[in-house]
Parts: structure tokens; sequence; C-alpha cells
């Protein structure tokens, strides 16, 4: 039996826990009932699956990128930091948007920057986050009736992809969903359709300076996903 000194011990430690426990429990709802009406307005333009997500996002705020202050969901590890990497799974065939001959993204991969999202993932995302994302990607295809192959990784500072010679081209959501915590959305933030074939071309230069094939990225933990030779 233990000594009455060490149930002392112990219940002054599960007190100690339970104190922790309730306190971290008040500041979580203090900070649903305090939270912001614009980020509340953010998180709901977030949780939409239309092609006006984009759309949606930027009047959130009051001006496009502006969300970037809060954190998306309340699943997010934090905001996307500019030093942070993003990747962008590299898959084939993708229609009008790979060359799998030259290895480089073509302006296709864009497309949905201005309407949902590029989905990313960050830099600290795990393994299983990128088995769930090309698992996604490859259910997509066999939908369809397609394969679908791992071909690389696109790998891009999120700094870089949001701002070009000072000039604002991007935003960069801290998006994250069930079992993928280190999700990210890549979102357009102009208006203009000149505006918009400038950013898209800058973010594609961006995009297309560090892709590493499945063999190399990770060690090449993800290189059976790629196309047999």
């Amino acid at each position: 039996m233990p000594s009455s000194a060490t149930k002392n011990t112990l219940e002054k430690a599960l007190h100690s826990r339970a104190e922790a426990f309730r306190n971290l429990c008040g500041k979580f709802f203090s900070y649903l009932l305090l939270e912001p009406d614009v980020c509340r307005l953010c998180r709901q333009a977030f949780s939409s699956e239309a092609d006006s997500r984009v759309s949606e996002v930027n009047s959130a705020a009051g001006s496009p990128g502006a969300c970037e202050i809060y954190k998306a969901t309340l699943l997010s590890p934090g905001r996307v930091k500019n030093a942070e990497n993003l990747h962008y799974l590299v898959t084939e065939p993708q229609d009008q948007a790979f060359d799998l001959r030259s290895g480089k993204l073509l302006g296709g991969v864009l497309l949905q920057l201005d309407k949902k999202g590029l989905s990313v993932l960050r830099q600290n995302a795990s393994d299983h986050e990128f088995e769930i994302t090309f698992d996604l990607l490859k259910e997509a295809s066999r939908k369809r009736d397609k394969d679908r192959f791992w071909h690389s990784v696109a790998t891009m500072p999120a700094g870089d992809v949001r701002e070009k010679d000072g000039e604002k081209i991007a935003a960069v959501y801290d998006t994250s969903v069930k079992d993928r915590r280190h999700h990210a959305d890549i979102m357009g933030v102009s208006t203009d359709r000149k505006q918009k074939e400038r950013h898209k071309k800058a973010i594609l230069d961006i995009m297309n300076l560090s892709i590493s094939s499945t063999a190399e990225f990770r060690g090449g933990v993800f290189a059976h996903h790629a196309r047999s030779a």
C-alpha cells in the first residue's frame, strides 16, 4: 500500500493537472466568445466549397488577403509564416498542368488559384499527411476510371508566394482539415484580369524553381507512388 505521503503527492499532482485542464478549457471558450466578428466571417468563407470560395475569403475581411491575420481554423497549428516552405504535389497525367518532358509545371496548375484555392502542405506536414493527400487525388482519378501517379513535389517559401518586389501577389492560409493539420491554401488577391495573369506567372515561376522527384523528396519515401519506368 502506498504511504500517506505518497498519496498526498499523487493527489496534489492530480489536482494540479485538473486545474490546468480547467484553465485551458476556460481560455478556449473565452476565445470563442471574444473572437472578432471579422475572424468568424473569414472562417465561414473558408468553409465554402463553391468555386467562389476565394472571392468569398477576399471579401470577408474587407480586402484581399486580410484574413491572413487570423488562424483559418481551430485545428490549425498556427498561421503560415513567410519562412515556411510549402509543398505542392505534382501528379501525372495532369492535362494542361504539367509537361512531362521538361518536368515543369504549366499555367493550368493554377486553375484554382482564383476559385477554390491551390491546395498545398506545409513543411511540418507528416509523411502520413502527404499519403492522405495523394490518396485523395488518386481516388478522384479512380472515379473517372483514370490512373494517377505521383511524379514530384514543387517546394516554395510562403513569403515568396505572398509577395514579389513589394507587391502582394497571393495569400497563404492555414486551412487545416481533418487528419491534415498542416494543409494550407494559396489564394489569389486580385480582381483585375491582367493583374491576375501577371501574379499567376510570378507564382508559377516560383513553383518551378524547386521541383524534386518522388525518389529525391524526403529520402524517396513516396517513390513507390511514381509511374514505373
